[in-house]
């Protein structure tokens, strides 16, 4: 795998298996890698350290600073992996790392320094995230030479998942179709907090704990796939079988264990789909 930022004209060789030594990274602030940050050396994944600036017409808070890519020119897709409240952990690393050994650029988005940086934003009275999503992940396979072309997927845990199943309801079936190649959502929260709501035109509901946002009526933009552990949120599984009703397309299925299972066995699955549509 290779390790280089968007800035550099050519990207450098990650280092042997056999002498992993510390990642360069064009941020102050390291990207957490939790306890399987070796791994990743000796599995042949690095870290890319992300420069991508947005086009001045999609404006995007989106972290940039925690992706992985492959570089076999085995790229088949950008996976995004959105953590839940708490920030980013092993449990989010070890989707990511599945996403990224599977042949996916993996894009690792740490809900709470998102909500950090949102909150000192003025610009937008709300967000479009579909089009932010997009947009970094064409920039992401332009400047890694990515020969194929499908739309991203996104995973979810906790209240990240909440958000990804949001952005399906953001995502309109007509011009925007396919924008989105397959959402997974793991343990979803009812709601979302965030400083600023989500642009949509689907029902939402404003709760103490943030917005809980219902989908757009019709087909569904893309495959949706909802799996609840033993330890899923009471309040989040309502929604969640309640999402399933209104959209029978859904497929909702319980895993035995906890989370760290589910996301894992998951993620590795979507992975696996890569590069199918």
């Amino acid at each position: 795998m290779a390790a280089f930022p968007f800035g550099s004209p050519e990207p450098r060789t990650c280092p042997g298996r056999a002498n992993p030594t510390r990642l360069e990274q064009s941020h102050s602030q390291p990207a957490s890698f939790g306890a399987l940050g070796f791994l990743v050396l000796f599995t042949a994944v690095c870290s890319l350290s992300a420069s991508v600036q947005a086009a001045s017409e999609v404006r995007s808070n989106l972290p940039q600073d925690n992706i992985l890519v492959p570089d076999d020119d085995s790229m088949n897709g950008v996976v995004f992996v959105l953590s839940d409240a708490n920030g980013w952990d092993v449990m989010e690393q070890t989707a990511l790392d599945a996403a990224a050994l599977s042949g996916a650029i993996a894009v690792g988005v740490d809900l709470r320094r998102w909500r950090a940086a949102l909150s000192r934003e003025t610009e937008r009275d709300c967000l479009f995230l579909p089009a932010e999503i997009e947009h970094l992940a064409h920039q992401l396979r332009t400047r890694t030479n990515a020969s194929s072309d499908h739309p991203p997927r996104i995973v979810g845990f906790g209240e990240g998942a909440a958000l990804a199943l949001a952005i399906v309801a953001q995502t309109p079936n007509g011009s925007f179709a396919q924008t989105i190649g397959e959402t997974l959502a793991v343990d979803p929260t009812e709601a979302v907090a965030l400083p600023k709501r989500l642009c949509m035109t689907a029902s939402q509901q404003e709760t103490d704990r943030g917005y809980v946002y219902d989908l757009s009526s019709g087909a569904l933009p893309n495959p949706v796939r909802i799996v609840l552990s033993a330890s899923a949120d009471p309040r989040g599984r309502a929604h969640a079988e309640a999402l399933k009703r209104s959209h029978p397309d859904i497929v909702l299925s319980t895993s035995p264990g906890g989370p760290a299972r589910a996301l894992a066995v998951e993620t590795t699955a979507l992975a696996a789909r890569l590069g199918t549509d």
